[in-house]
């Protein structure tokens, strides 16, 4: 073989092993968030050369140490019923749980393919870190406060989590129609939401509505607010003290000047006939009075008195 056909094959060598080694890939966060006592999910993809393959065995490890292997045997002890590969090898997904996460499982891991015969490579600089929380991230909380009764509320109740194979389970204080929902953020991490319908009453008012949210694990978050119904009453009272504060005292008022005028209109009729009965009181006393007049008149009742007075 010749000077120029060895450089040939040389290149061609070259350029097959560059091609080879840029085709096995894989795409997984260089970090994701865990809930210790919880479970977590490390999502990944991976892709290898194109070859006709039939069995796939993926493994995850820690440095040299198997923390997944599909024969349990070959995983180490710590890990031996806790981790379990989610995803279907021959759809290139390599997704790994953890479960019961601990304090220790920090990492960095990597995933390791297994195809026929000398087709296998370790992603290991592709590794992956879990940081760890003690406790729930905080709960967004979301409700109208004051409202009308009557009116159709709509609560809100979101949470982030790392573990979309067993989501958060929310648990309402108040009945009504309930909607869960979930999405996939980034890095490993989802949002759960739970919309809680209901229609207000006013026995809700001043009572605390509750969402318990209680994670894979065991930990729990149960924020509250405290709603205020305006009751349909509240319409008839302004009306009733517009009533009583305003339109009762202007009646009373009228009334007592409708009283006074007629007292006095009785009293000023009351004074004419007094007056006049003394002026014929008088008449009568009088000595030129002819007896026949006075007879007459003493006939009269209301002039009875004048002779005793």
């Amino acid at each position: 073989m010749g000077a120029l056909q060895w450089l040939v094959f040389f290149i061609c060598i070259c350029f097959k092993a560059t091609q080879t080694e840029s085709s096995w890939t894989v795409d997984v966060p260089s970090s994701v968030e865990g809930l210790l006592g919880s479970c977590v999910v490390i999502p990944c993809s991976y892709n290898y050369p194109d070859i006709m393959a039939h069995t796939f065995t993926g493994i995850w490890r820690i440095d040299d140490q198997v923390i997944y292997h599909p024969t349990e045997s070959n995983t180490m002890e710590k890990y031996r019923g806790r981790t379990k590969l989610l995803g279907d090898l021959s759809k290139k997904n390599c997704s790994l749980m953890i479960e019961n996460l601990q304090q220790s499982d920090g990492g960095p891991f990597f995933f390791r393919i297994e195809l026929e015969g000398p087709n296998k490579f370790s992603y290991s600089n592709n590794k992956v870190s879990i940081s760890m929380i003690g406790e729930p991230n905080p709960t967004d909380f979301f409700v109208q406060e004051e409202v009308k009764e009557g009116q159709t509320i709509s609560a809100f109740c979101s949470v982030s989590h790392s573990c979309p194979t067993y989501p958060p389970d929310f648990h309402w204080s108040h009945s009504g129609e309930q909607h869960f929902q979930t999405q996939n953020l980034q890095n490993g991490q989802w949002k759960a939401t739970s919309t809680l319908t209901f229609r207000s009453d006013r026995t809700d008012h001043n009572k605390p509505l509750q969402c318990r949210v209680t994670y894979h694990g065991g930990k729990q978050r149960e924020p509250s607010k405290t709603i205020k119904v305006k009751c349909k009453c509240a319409a008839l009272t302004t009306y009733w003290m517009f009533i009583s504060h305003l339109i009762i005292p202007l009646l009373m008022a009228v009334c007592c000047d409708l009283v006074t005028l007629v007292w006095s209109v009785y009293s000023l009729i009351s004074n004419n006939h007094r007056d006049k009965n003394q002026e014929m009181c008088a008449v009568l006393r009088s000595k030129e009075l002819k007896n026949s007049t006075r007879k007459e008149i003493n006939n009269k009742k209301e002039y009875a008195d004048c002779w005793h007075s």
